[in-house]
């Protein structure tokens, strides 16, 4: 997916293209809504995720890529 300057921003990384894959599939919205199960393969909690949540819905999973790939999502991750 690109190069990251340590394994847990990697890890973050797969997680948000996950989180957008799983949640455009609709294998959950969040937790406690049937869902968590889909989630449960992340490297973090799912709640470290919950303000990038609504940003990479609105974005399309090649977006969410690209972004990830570039960092311009990681403040709102990290």
């Amino acid at each position: 997916m690109g190069g990251f300057d340590t394994e847990a921003e990697a890890a973050r990384a797969f997680d948000v293209c996950s989180l957008k894959k799983w949640r455009d599939e609709g294998k959950g919205r969040g937790l406690g809504d049937g869902g968590v199960l889909a989630y449960q393969g992340l490297n973090f909690e799912f709640g470290d995720y919950s303000a990038v949540a609504p940003v990479i819905d609105a974005m399309s999973l090649e977006d969410v890529v690209t972004a990830v790939r570039q960092g311009k999502l990681r403040e709102q991750y990290a």
